[in-house]
């Protein structure tokens, strides 16, 4: 059902709002009332909402069907920078030329959240709020969440890069989607994002029956977390976390993608690599401005370990960092 502003929507007043901000952060049950019109799989807590024209936040009206314009994602206690980490790994996306979706991060009584613009969603020529259809990879492969990374299927029925080819090829421009998701896993493997799994992709399907892959969205640097695995979601050839990948092992990614000639691999994965590793390297002084500068580390870290592991050369500045030395399971500071 299309959504009209003026009739489909009731505000959420601040004092309402705070709260339901107050008890997702809190993990605790919403305020009396409160109900979730598009409820939201993931390990943060959300809630979806509707941003009307003068920017207030809004609800749907019961019974009315209407779509949600955006997603608010609450850290809980243990990570207040969550929504500033995600924020600007979406940032780094966007500016180096990657389609990703227009978060903001809101201060709510105290409580900081990335507020997340929906991409499934448009104006109609009504003015009128419609959504766009789209499924997510899983969804695609028919895959139930549970089996969302690879490791968790069996051959014929995973997420492994064979099955990402089937979706790629499925598009309406397989050749531009397959370099957009290979500079995609790059851009991932650097900024420490190894949580790419089948429902952080998503393919969008227009009235004319285009098929497209989604901008990206949930970009967390997950290695941060010494709780979180370093397992990628998905393997690259025989590599499962980035310590073992090599050359050979994209070149096999690449292969399984449809990409076979050799010449052909070299030199996509040499053009992206350069592009996207000197990319992040120019923006890691604004990290160290604005308090990221662990996060900076982390990124110059994978740089260099990768363009390593490809026989490339690192870019300037990078190995003059400080360094972050996996002991114990956690990151901690190098000298």
């Amino acid at each position: 059902m299309p959504g009209d502003h003026d009739v489909d929507y009731r505000r959420i007043d601040d004092d309402r709002l705070n709260a339901i901000i107050g008890s997702l952060h809190r993990r605790q049950r919403r305020p009396e009332g409160t109900e979730d019109p598009s409820p939201l799989a993931g390990v943060q807590s959300k809630i979806a909402i509707t941003i009307l024209p003068d920017g207030s936040y809004a609800e749907p009206v019961t019974g009315s069907g209407a779509p949600t314009t955006h997603i608010i994602k609450v850290p809980d206690q243990e990570h207040p920078q969550d929504p500033k980490l995600e924020f600007e790994t979406l940032r780094l996306s966007r500016d180096l030329g990657f389609a990703t979706a227009e978060a903001s991060v809101v201060n709510f009584n105290g409580v900081d959240a990335l507020v997340i613009e929906r991409f499934d969603r448009r104006l109609n020529a009504e003015n009128k709020i419609v959504r766009v259809h789209q499924e997510d990879f899983a969804q695609a492969l028919g895959l139930p969440p549970s089996l969302k990374y690879e490791r968790h299927g069996r051959e014929g029925r995973r997420f492994d890069a064979h099955a990402i080819n089937r979706i790629l090829d499925a598009t309406t421009e397989p050749a531009a989607e397959r370099q957009r998701f290979i500079g995609a896993v790059l851009f991932d493997l650097m900024t420490g994002n190894v949580d790419a799994h089948a429902k952080n992709f998503a393919l969008l399907y227009d009235r004319a029956g285009r098929i497209r892959v989604s901008p990206r969205y949930d970009l967390m640097p997950t290695r941060l977390d010494p709780n979180l695995t370093d397992l990628f979601a998905f393997s690259l050839g025989e590599a499962t976390r980035l310590a073992e990948l090599d050359f050979l092992d994209f070149a096999a990614f690449l292969n399984a993608l449809g990409i076979a000639l050799p010449r052909a691999q070299t030199r996509l994965t040499t053009s992206l690599t350069q592009r996207i590793s000197a990319g992040l390297a120019a923006k890691l002084p604004r990290l160290d401005r604005i308090g990221l500068k662990r996060f900076g580390d982390l990124i110059a870290h994978n740089i260099d370990e990768l363009l390593t592991a490809f026989e490339m050369q690192v870019p300037d500045g990078i190995k003059a960092r400080d360094a972050y030395v996996e002991r114990g399971g956690e990151w901690l500071l190098g000298s």
